[in-house]
């Protein structure tokens, strides 16, 4: 069952990746607060929690690695009913670490980033199991694009963008994917 749930939910991911093709763009989306870079075009600014907690607990694989290198730069989480994946991603380390079920899998290479990436301020212990699409927004703010998936396995999946730095998987008003993205900012 989690060998075929780790598969529906890669499936995601590819298909996440394509979303500014997929996705209408929302004209109603009011602005976020934004976390200061220090940029001085709006268009740098990178999205940041607000007054948020973090209701998922950290298991003690993921302890160790939070108190040497802190919170991941960017992380994916595939969430169903019977797992939980979650892929850290730490580019000045050029390292990724996949946890299953909060305990570590594997750890691979990813390519660095240069200087000019920021990353969106969220932690994945913000984001449960059973996350709504309303409990999302109330951390994240108003979606900037969506898009239905069109393949007959995602069916009734709809994917959200917000501003380019996080996108969510929703179906049936669930948060079954959530991926944070680097930022390219001019400097």
């Amino acid at each position: 069952m989690k060998t075929n749930l780790i598969l529906v939910f890669t499936l995601i991911f590819l298909v996440a990746i394509t979303i500014p093709a997929i996705a209408q763009p929302s004209s109603s989306s009011p602005p976020l607060d934004y976390y200061d870079t220090g940029a001085d075009d709006a268009d740098d600014e990178i999205l940041s929690f607000v007054n948020t907690s973090d209701p998922v607990q950290v298991s003690e694989d993921q302890t160790d690695l939070i108190n040497r290198f802190g919170y991941p730069d960017t992380f994916v989480l595939m969430m169903g009913k019977d797992a939980r994946v979650e892929i850290w991603t730490y580019y000045t380390m050029q390292r990724s670490f996949i946890f299953l079920d909060g305990e570590f899998a594997n750890d691979d290479f990813v390519a660095g980033l240069p200087k000019t990436f920021c990353f969106p301020q969220f932690r994945p212990t913000q984001f449960t199991q059973d996350m709504t699409l309303a409990q999302a927004k109330r951390i994240l703010g108003e979606p900037s694009a969506e898009g239905q998936l069109i393949l007959e396995l995602m069916k009734n999946t709809t994917i959200y963008d917000f501003h380019d730095q996080v996108r969510l998987a929703v179906k049936n008003e669930k948060v079954l994917y959530v991926q944070t993205l680097p930022v390219a900012v001019k400097r």
